[in-house]
């Protein structure tokens, strides 16, 4: 059995994990942390854990790799591939679990670095997510929350077209950050429901040429948890986007003169979670499905119809463990067309794929090797891409 406070560190990690899900314009980040709720189960050493619970935690992790991607830039023509070192750590600050009032800070960033370095740039990201929960009666907790990210990285747009009509290739700095802040109510509704409410408000800031954008809007989720390594969850959201400085447009795709675009975004999410615990190791399956739909104030250009889907399956005997994550989402626009003379309404799905393979090698020490490939296709000439991405490294928890 580890020790009581690296069990504890997963805990505050599982704990973190709906906080970060539950505001972050990426969901599939809290991954990492989802790996690690199998191996809470145990009722023994859960109990073990609860009659030991230590003052607050200050527990780092750093992470350092290498590998390759065959299209750093996400290019839909003309791919480069480069080799790339990367590093990266998080550290989690909790408070003690046994109080009326919880605390929680979550700091992480990953850096990756390109070779050949005078042809492609640093890519950056950092994330930081904090929440407090305040028990205001015995089914009744009060929530608090915010994230703020920064994020460097480059991607190439150039077209078919714009190679056709003899112009250089054509790159963008994807350089800016955000904050939201949230607030909410969680109801325990009986022994196995509970009912959350809250509103959120974000600000996002983007050099040119991309758009600044802020958002605000409410939020319900209901959530099962019939028994131990069984949860589902149903949430429902209403997001409201106002850019900055961008036009609204009309129907045919003109430019509104003097507008400011406005999207209302309606999300629905049903997410579930399952594990099984035998005698040689575990098994974790966590399934999603949603659906978005938006809506914009001008003559309903942007306006699309968004279903998505996804799973991530884990098989964890021993020092070992084996994942996968896939998922796919695909756009219905309502007045867009593929454009090059078909007047069919235009269709896109991203979609993503990974597996990974690791293995414990010490109590604070953990090798991975991992391979991704995402894409975009769709009807339209423009926004298609593959890219593929192998990576080792080590990650050590102190």
């Amino acid at each position: 059995m580890e020790t009581v406070t690296r069990r504890w560190r997963q805990i505050g990690g599982v704990v973190l994990a709906a906080a970060v899900g539950s505001a972050s314009a990426s969901a599939d980040g809290m991954d990492e942390w989802e790996k690690l709720l199998g191996e809470l189960e145990d009722p023994e050493e859960f109990l073990e854990l609860m009659l030991e619970p230590p003052a607050w935690l200050v527990l780092p992790s750093v992470r350092v790799g290498g590998g390759y991607r065959d299209n750093v830039l996400l290019a839909e023509v003309g791919r480069q591939g480069g080799w790339f070192t990367t590093w990266g750590f998080d550290t989690l600050f909790a408070s003690p679990p046994d109080s009326t009032t919880v605390f929680h800070l979550l700091l992480t960033a990953d850096h990756h670095r390109f070779y050949p370095s005078d042809r492609f740039s640093d890519e950056f990201f950092g994330f930081a997510n904090t929440r407090l929960e305040t028990k205001v009666a015995p089914a009744s907790t009060f929530l608090l929350g915010a994230d703020v990210y920064y994020v460097r990285q480059r991607v190439d747009i150039t077209t078919v077209e714009i190679l056709e009509a003899g112009r250089d290739p054509l790159a963008i700095d994807m350089i800016g950050g955000g904050a939201t802040g949230r607030l909410g109510w969680r109801q325990e509704i009986c022994e196995a429901f509970s009912a959350t409410a809250g509103y959120a408000a974000g600000w996002h800031d983007f050099r040119s040429p991309l758009e600044d954008y802020r958002e605000l809007g409410p939020k319900i989720e209901l959530a099962w948890n019939p028994r131990p390594g069984v949860d589902a969850a149903l949430a429902l959201e209403h997001v409201r986007r106002n850019y900055d400085g961008r036009a609204a447009r009309e129907a045919s795709g003109e430019t509104i003169e003097g507008s400011s675009l406005r999207f209302d975004l309606w999300r629905a999410d049903l997410t579930g979670r399952r594990h099984w615990r035998f005698d040689h190791g575990r098994f974790t399956a966590a399934p999603r499905l949603g659906v978005e739909v938006n809506r914009d104030n001008g003559g309903r250009y942007f306006d699309y119809v968004r279903w998505r889907a996804g799973q991530r399956i884990e098989y964890a005997p021993g020092p070992w463990r084996f994942a996968a994550r896939g998922g796919i989402s695909y756009f219905e626009y309502d007045r867009q067309t593929a454009g090059n003379g078909r007047d069919s309404p235009r269709r896109r799905w991203p979609w993503e794929w990974e597996i990974e393979m690791s293995r414990k090698l010490t109590e604070t020490a953990r090798a991975h090797v991992r391979f991704e490939r995402e894409g975009a296709s769709g009807n339209q000439a423009v926004g298609r891409y593959r890219v593929n991405t192998v990576q080792t490294g080590v990650q050590w928890e102190f």
